[in-house]
């Protein structure tokens, strides 16, 4: 007895490859895209960078590293932090 709505295709090497490929990128593409959301705190941020954080607090009004207030609390893009270590 056949299965309904049941769907058989058929690819080529190649064609597998690309849908391979595609699938890998996207979920590349989403993991940069979660790791550039991703926040950290003033006190990790000055641990990652070896500095005080009233060195944060100037960098944030020199407008050399975006900080946003999350409650009591600052926070950072990590990657924006990422960037900076870069520089260094």
């Amino acid at each position: 007895m056949p299965v309904v709505g049941t769907q058989v295709l058929m690819l080529t090497r190649e064609d597998l490859d690309a849908v391979v490929r595609g699938i890998i990128k996207e979920e590349n593409d989403r993991r940069d895209a979660e790791r550039s959301s991703a926040r950290v705190t003033a006190s990790e941020v000055a641990k990652m960078l070896n500095v005080d954080k009233s060195t944060l607090w100037r960098w944030r009004k020199s407008g050399r590293l975006k900080g946003v207030k999350v409650g009591k609390e600052i926070t950072y893009k990590e990657s924006d932090v990422l960037k900076l270590l870069g520089e260094a």
